[in-house]
């Protein structure tokens, strides 16, 4: 009886023991899915950080002394869509904001061009949110009040290298 006794010791050991893996490895998983949530919400963190960042970029840009602004009108008087950029004189760079854009079809974004003449620059794509609110900062290839003339068209997703003839907003500078 000893022997049988060792044997059901044993036996309840291996046992316990397969319960204890299996404890083992679903702790294992939540662990994992624990540090898949943590990157997650870190990679989330980093991604609203730069948003914020982009933020305080624009409200300091365009709250700051010396700022000129220019409006960007719609193209058809039938939209509410209206433009205002905000830029200082002998600098590249430009903050423009946008409201009452209507929604997009799949595959299209907004692009924004500066023009002088015959010559027009392709600037930054961009899709506005759900009320029709969106800006941009525009990095333009020499000062912005360089250029004559502002505009915003439809274009593919990816946006293109010249303007569709479907333009939304204009403006002069």
């Amino acid at each position: 009886t000893t022997l049988d006794d060792l044997q059901a010791a044993l036996a309840d050991t291996r046992t316990r023991q397969d319960e204890l893996e299996a404890q083992l490895a679903a702790g294992q998983n939540e662990l994992a899915e624990v540090r898949a949530a943590l990157q997650s919400s870190e990679e989330r963190i980093g991604q609203l950080n730069a948003e914020i960042a982009r933020d305080d970029y624009v409200i300091s840009f365009v709250s700051a002394p010396g700022v000129a602004t220019r409006q960007l009108a719609p193209a058809e008087a039938t939209t509410s869509a209206r433009g205002e950029m905000y830029m200082y004189p002998g600098n590249s760079s430009a903050v423009v904001l946008f409201s009452g854009l209507p929604p997009l079809a799949p595959g299209q974004v907004y692009q924004f061009w500066l023009a002088d003449g015959s010559t027009q620059v392709a600037g930054a794509t961009f899709v506005a949110d759900s009320s029709g609110i969106g800006h941009i900062v525009v990095q333009a290839p020499r000062e912005v009040n360089a250029f004559r003339q502002v505009m915003v068209t439809v274009e593919p997703e990816g946006g293109s290298s010249s303007p569709s003839e479907n333009v939304v907003l204009a403006g002069s500078l």
